[in-house]
């Protein structure tokens, strides 16, 4: 069991990089359970150990989202400190893998996405946005992304939040369509 490669788990390459509270995807043979397990968070928090896996960032067992043989989505943590290294290992079924050293950088924003590449994206009304479903001219669309960087106030890593947060990480500096292969220019703020 090893780590082959961390990416951003909208979209990226496998590098050895990650983003303070980033949602990521590490890939590697034989990492975790055969049987896929999806994470139930409980007491308001996603768990630190989810099918006999576990995954440690400079020795911190960090919140899962899902496990299997070849992927697991973890959360990164929020305390990591751009420009500095962090070491990452996985704990699964008492087997240990080796570290697998990472940098930290501040920002590397990207947007989830459907199979076709469009942005995973929820109209105003509800409905999912795509070329038969386009926004209304005027309204809201919803997108989600991840590698925005650090949020303030911060919450605990893992913790689920109840109410809509309004963090003002990020701006889209294009704006109109979601629907189709032009992707938003983003900028922290």
């Amino acid at each position: 069991m090893r780590i082959l490669g961390i990416a951003n788990a909208a979209y990226g390459p496998l590098l050895g990089r990650i983003v303070p509270a980033e949602l990521v995807s590490i890939y590697g043979p034989h990492i975790g359970p055969a049987t896929p397990v999806s994470a139930t968070a409980t007491a308001g928090f996603l768990p630190t150990t989810l099918g006999g896996v576990q995954v440690f960032f400079n020795g911190v067992a960090m919140p899962l989202l899902y496990v299997s043989d070849s992927q697991i989505n973890a959360v990164a943590p929020q305390n990591a400190t751009p420009g500095n290294s962090m070491t990452v290992h996985i704990v699964s079924n008492s087997v240990t893998s080796p570290d697998f050293p990472v940098t930290v950088i501040a920002a590397d924003p990207e947007v989830f996405r459907n199979a076709d590449g469009a942005a995973a994206a929820v109209n105003q009304d509800g409905t999912l946005n795509s070329a038969a479903k386009p926004a209304k001219a005027g309204s809201i669309v919803s997108i989600w992304a991840t590698g925005t960087g650090s949020i303030y106030p911060r919450p605990l890593d893992g913790q689920i939040l109840t109410a809509a947060q309004d963090y003002a990480c990020c701006q889209v500096a294009t704006a109109p369509v979601f629907y189709g292969r032009s992707r938003p220019a983003w900028s922290p703020g």
